[in-house]
């Protein structure tokens, strides 16, 4: 007897992973809140030796695109590749002086003040 649609649903990505070689997150950008869903954490977490990446979809719907930095940061805990994420500031052509209001992450990781661990709580 074969598998119900809704154990396949379940159980396939959990099987697909146990062959991956990479982890493809696709966060929709115009979903509401700022975290990833408990059971693609679960999946992660359960799959950590697993290098992954993170793509936000749907950037085009987003008319306020600097939120996407910050919502980058949270979804990744301020990390790529296990270093923290750093920003240089940059004057790109001739659109003037980067704005220091688009900080990707603070100056320390380690050091989160209050607000920043409770975006980090909401996102887990």
């Amino acid at each position: 007897m074969g598998r119900s649609k809704d154990d396949i649903i379940l159980t396939g990505p959990e099987e697909a992973l146990k062959r991956a070689e990479h982890v493809l997150v696709v966060q929709d950008a115009t979903a509401t809140g700022d975290y990833i869903h408990h059971r693609v954490m679960h999946l992660l977490h359960r799959h950590s030796h697993l290098p992954a990446s993170l793509v936000i979809n749907k950037v085009d719907l987003v008319s306020q695109r600097s939120d996407l930095l910050e919502l980058t940061r949270i979804l990744t805990n301020g990390r790529v590749a296990g270093a923290p994420i750093k920003i240089d500031k940059k004057a790109i052509g001739r659109l003037g002086v980067s704005s220091s209001d688009l900080r990707l992450h603070d100056d320390s990781v380690t050091d989160q003040d209050e607000a920043w661990q409770e975006r980090y709580r909401h996102v887990f």
